[in-house]
């Protein structure tokens, strides 16, 4: 999963990457367009989007 997400405590978008387990936070310096992409096999693609709106909900 990989791709720059908007967190409340940042004013700028933060570059987020999760890969084997690890989660990493970036912030970036310059305004990013909200994009996430997640790569994997067998996954629950409405599942994840529906929990992702759930999260965006919890603002």
């Amino acid at each position: 999963m990989k791709g720059f997400v908007q967190l409340k405590q940042y004013r700028k978008p933060v570059l987020f990457q999760y890969s084997y387990g690890t989660p990493l936070y970036l912030p970036q310096e310059m305004k990013m367009p909200l994009k996430l992409v997640i790569i994997g096999e067998g996954l629950n693609a409405e599942k994840m989007y529906k929990d992702l709106q759930e999260l965006e909900k919890e603002e």
